[in-house]
């Protein structure tokens, strides 16, 4: 039997059982995010907790009603489970025990370990770090009870605490949780986007050869053997080590690229987990790819129906926090990345809640509160005498709007139920299929589940073609009637997600890209120069795309220049492809790289760009005046200038000895146009700089040029690229050496490598074809299309059947992530 990620954090999932028997758990956004696809609610409540509360927005009402029935009592036990570190997490445990008088006991389960703690350098925590968190915890709360607050919290809250001058802190016990990840199925990973890890920078801005602070850097010199590796691969090594321990692996680590090489280096040191010593673990192949080494993968919109979804639907936003922040508080810095759980919104044809309450299953219709959006957080507090200055309100208002933005979205859901194992079963046959054979696939599921239900739908589909319209109808069939549609929900839900990723604007714009991205790859087969002269057509025509559009004189869904510089981003990349060796600068000529920065400044500088660009911030206010002397009726919302106050007129000109200059202002505005006009180009010289870096660490790949198996080229047909995962482990399985991959043995390893070869019994060096389990780990994130093609090798190279795969990533990229990661951060700090 092989390898099941969901089963194993389920088991993780029981490790919490004890602790949580009749006490109200918390949970931070990202323990919450990893939870959802490791069985979700029932498996939560089968813990036997009282309650399941936000940890960001604890409340004194979390303990008001209990979930296991009446009469259950005060609660006396607090759980909490977070996935950042202690330190990030210290002002929403601190708020939240102070919240519950009644509470004795806290159990705080961190998915990063005591040993991760004390080798972060953001943290002051030393070997003990949970001893050292404990003791701190301990006197912040006694401290900030010691204190009289009025009775409230310094965020408006009641304290519990100010009210009962016997109140006695309670029992603090850290424990390390040690396999919080998200399992889309049984043999896919990604890290939760809340957590520490995820978020954890894989580069400094301050490197000159970081593209971005969420990918690897890019010159290998910069990083291999530099002992002051990025704190977000520092925390990866650790997280990977205890995920190898609890799946029962002993990993020969195996490195390609150079932030791999650190992080390999860094685990090979790490002594093996308490639990794992003295069991028989299976050997396994354990490999790190950083994401530099492919940008174009990532960015180009293959076919996938997943990766379809994951860029057409809207994903569920952070929580709001309302936790005040600590000053003292060191903030680490942190990658942004979208969560993992995409929503599905509902049709409106389909049955309401109230259709669903007749059968005894109820929907939230809104907020908790009823009067929410009245609630203004903002509002600034002065402390009452004696009272403590040490924390400081959010910036924001809460407001309801804000979770959810659009009505049909209100009752949307996830891509699949996690507590149902039919789910991750879709999931996992629609990875290994194109988007043509996927929605063959749904089609085939429904007229099974239609025929399970005897329902009978009127006319029959042709035979391998199928419309959106033919899915939709047969979702409807199936979701007519309340009773049914629930036996079905993760079907429905996964059908509806396909037909909005494949009808309307965003199918529009992804085929756009689709056929922009092959005529870029056709260009730099031929001719690698002419791509820039191809771009530049592509930035001039969606600005004129776009107006018109805009004009309503053709369909929307037309590319954008933020979707033009998009494609920027593929096509320097392909040509540092064709230009192996490239360590800095263009990989076009001088006149050619200038003829599309003036194209970019030309179409900004003629009207808004339509989606926001990113590296124009602080700008958006000077453009648009710009804008607006052409048409001011154009300038969207989000760009529009403030308006100035209007002036007073205090005939301030005819006092004695005052002279106004009537030029002035119009001095002022031809210099403000001009300064503007300057800053625009240093921001394009920013994002024109990383497109070099782009092109460079597309022109390190180790490899370019090494002939793959010959199954495997049969495997990838007509396709006009394939990525570096393919040609990974397409070697591997044909047992081909891999150029670049370096192994990093353990301590106990290099004794038997150094020291028996002093009497010449050397041990032979170990290959990733010798392991019949691989786990293999993108630093920086994957896509749906490269779990494709590793299916597709694997079913095309003879004897790869026997290699069990597991694969992971940082996060699921989108071509919208990885823009956003690399141009649209350009001018932001």
């Amino acid at each position: 039997m092989g390898l099941d990620l969901i089963q194993e954090c389920q088991k993780c999932i029981g490790l919490v059982a004890e602790d949580a028997e009749d006490g109200i758990l918390y949970m931070d956004a990202g323990a919450g995010e990893a939870f959802h696809f490791n069985g979700g609610l029932p498996s939560l409540l089968e813990l036997g907790a009282r309650a399941i509360c936000s940890l960001e927005n604890a409340s004194p009402l979390d303990a008001a009603v209990s979930w296991r029935g009446p009469d259950q009592g005060t609660a006396e036990k607090i759980i909490i489970l977070t996935s950042k570190l202690l330190t990030d997490s210290h002002p929403h445990v601190l708020r939240c025990l102070r919240m519950h008088r009644s509470v004795k006991q806290c159990t705080i389960w961190t998915s990063i370990s005591e040993e991760a703690h004390g080798a972060h350098p953001d943290t002051s925590f030393g070997l003990g770090a949970f001893h050292d968190y404990k003791t701190s915890l301990l006197r912040d709360l006694s401290a900030s009870t010691a204190q009289p607050s009025g009775g409230l919290m310094e965020d408006g809250e009641p304290d519990s605490t100010a009210q009962s001058p016997s109140w006695q802190a309670p029992s603090i016990e850290l424990k390390h949780f040690p396999m919080m990840i998200c399992s889309f199925t049984k043999s896919l990973f990604v890290l939760p986007s809340g957590g520490a890890v995820a978020q954890g920078p894989l580069s400094s801005y301050q490197d000159t050869n970081a593209v971005s602070q969420g990918l690897p850097g890019v010159d290998i010199s910069a990083t291999a053997g530099d002992e002051h590796i990025p704190a977000g691969a520092t925390l990866l090594a650790h997280c990977l080590q205890h995920v190898a321990a609890q799946l029962d692996l002993k990993p020969e680590i195996f490195t390609l690229g150079p932030l791999a090489h650190a992080v390999g280096k860094v685990m090979a040191g790490l002594p093996s987990p308490p639990d794992s010593v003295g069991h028989h673990r299976r050997p396994a192949g354990l490999i790190f790819i950083d994401r530099t080494l492919d940008l174009v993968t990532p960015t180009t919109h293959g076919d996938s129906l997943l990766d379809r979804c994951f860029f057409s639907l809207s994903r569920t936003p952070p929580p709001i926090n309302t936790s005040p922040v600590l000053r003292s508080q060191v903030i680490t810095s942190t990658v942004e990345r979208p969560s993992m759980d995409i929503r599905v919104p509902v049709d409106s044809s389909e049955a309401k809640p109230t259709d669903y309450a007749k059968i005894g299953v109820h929907f939230p219709s809104g907020p908790l509160l009823p009067d929410w959006e009245a609630v203004d957080l903002t509002n600034e507090r002065s402390t009452s005498a004696g009272g403590t200055a040490d924390m400081q309100r959010p910036a924001a208002p809460v407001s309801y709007s804000q979770i959810v933005r659009e009505e049909r979205n209100l009752y949307g859901g996830s891509l699949s139920t996690s507590w149902d194992r039919r789910g991750s079963d879709f999931l996992e046959t629609l990875i290994g299929k194109r988007t043509k054979d996927s929605v063959l696939q749904i089609r085939k599921w429904l007229q099974e589940a239609l025929r399970q239900e005897k329902i009978d739908v009127s006319g029959k589909g042709r035979l391998g073609v199928i419309s959106v319209n033919e899915l939709k109808s047969l979702r409807r069939a199936l979701a007519e009637k309340p009773e049914v549609a629930m036996r079905h929900t993760t079907l429905i839900q996964l059908t509806r997600a396909a037909e909005e990723a494949l009808a309307g604007e965003s199918a529009t714009i992804w085929d756009s890209f689709a056929s922009s991205e092959k005529i870029l790859m056709l260009t730099a087969g031929d001719n690698t120069q002419s791509l820039a002269l191809q771009l530049s057509d592509i930035v001039q025509q969606s600005a004129l795309n776009f107006r018109r559009a805009h004009e309503s004189q053709l369909p929307k869904g037309v590319l954008s220049l933020r979707d033009a510089l998009t494609l920027a981003i593929v096509g320097y990349g392909l040509a540092g492809e064709g230009m192996p060796g490239i360590t800095h600068g263009s990989p076009f000529s001088w006149e050619e790289e200038q003829a599309l920065k003036e194209a970019v400044v030309e179409a900004i500088l003629k009207g808004p760009p339509g989606a926001p660009l990113g590296f124009l911030k602080t700008l958006e206010n000077g453009l648009a005046t710009i804008w607006q002397g052409g048409n001011a009726q154009k300038v969207p919302d989000i760009v529009k200038p403030q308006k100035k106050p209007k002036q007073v007129d205090d005939d301030w000109d005819r006092w004695e000895g005052v002279d106004e200059d009537e030029d002035d202002d119009e001095e002022s505005e031809e210099y403000g146009e001009v300064q503007l006009k300057l800053e625009l180009r240093d921001r394009l010289g920013e994002v024109f700089a990383t497109l070099h870096k782009v092109a460079a660490a597309c022109g390190r790949g180790p490899l370019r040029e090494v002939p793959l198996p010959v199954e495997s080229q049969i495997s990838a047909g007509a396709a006009l690229r394939t990525g570096l995962i393919f040609k990974v482990l397409s070697l591997a399985f044909a047992k081909m050496d891999i150029p670049g991959l370096e192994h990093h043995a353990s301590g106990m390893g290099r004794f038997f490598k150094g020291g028996l070869g002093r009497f010449a019994l050397r041990q032979a060096k170990p290959k990733l074809s010798d392991q019949k389990v691989l786990l293999v780990f993108i630093i920086g994130g994957l896509n749906f299309v490269e779990v494709r093609e590793v299916r597709d090798a694997q079913a095309a190279i003879p004897g790869a059947e026997n290699f069990e795969v597991l694969l992971g990533g940082t996060t699921l990229l989108t071509p919208t992530d990885m823009y956003d990661l690399m141009i649209g951060s350009c001018g932001t700090l």
